[in-house]
């Protein structure tokens, strides 16, 4: 099946963003200029995060891991947000709940590689050294080798 595209032109790393949704806008077009997603992905993440929260209160920073249906995936990808600021996200699993966010993992992945690939990410984060040292990097490139390093991108 190859392997998750992901690449220093899918992160970000030092841009502040507003919100959420505009953090969600920017990772989503990383992922549709690859050719990693099809027409209706961004909604369709919007709307998903809207009815399932993704942030994860990890420590020492908030984590979020939005996603939707497999139908919009082109071609498995994963577009990460490194930010300076944390954004208040929903917590997963509650109505109010808000979570400093300040690393945003985007997945563009078939169905059936979500739950191998997120118990990957979840190792990541339940790592709190590991997080502290993604947030102090700087450089995309340094993001994406660091992310390369810790999570195994295969989908074999």
């Amino acid at each position: 099946m190859g392997s998750i595209l992901f690449d220093s032109d899918m992160v970000v790393v030092g841009q502040p963003f507003p919100d959420p949704e505009a953090v969600i806008a920017d990772l989503a077009g990383r992922l549709a200029a690859r050719g990693c997603v099809g027409p209706g992905f961004l909604e369709a993440v919007k709307d998903r995060e809207t009815r399932f929260p993704t942030g994860l209160p990890t420590q020492p920073v908030g984590v979020a891991i939005p996603h939707t249906d497999p139908e919009y995936c082109l071609r498995p990808g994963l577009a990460v947000a490194v930010l300076p600021q944390p954004v208040p996200w929903r917590a997963m699993g509650t109505e109010q709940d808000l979570v400093d966010v300040r690393v945003v993992f985007l997945l563009a992945l078939p169905a059936q590689k979500h739950v191998n690939f997120l118990s990957q990410l979840v190792q990541l984060f339940q790592s709190p050294d590991a997080l502290t040292q993604l947030i102090s990097l700087s450089d995309p490139a340094a993001v994406a080798d660091f992310v390369r390093c810790r999570v195994n991108l295969s989908l074999t």
